[in-house]
């Protein structure tokens, strides 16, 4: 009766570490997406603002080596 009794401990601690792993996975999984929306952001940020300067150039004529 001791070795099932052991073995049912056994299980729960393997259930529990198994349930810990998947908190793991859907805290990594959740930073990952964060990280992918906020380099998006970032980026778009950058073409959005960056882009009516390249074309107000081209409209101009304008090129960068005769700015200097």
């Amino acid at each position: 009766m001791q070795s099932g009794a052991a073995a049912v401990g056994l299980t729960q601690q393997q259930q529990q570490q198994q349930q810990q792993q998947q908190r793991q996975q859907i805290t990594s999984r959740r930073r990952e997406f964060k990280a992918v929306y906020l380099t998006a952001a970032i980026v778009g940020a950058f073409v959005v603002l960056w882009s009516p300067h390249m074309v107000g150039r081209l409209r101009t004529g304008i090129k960068p080596t005769d700015v200097v």
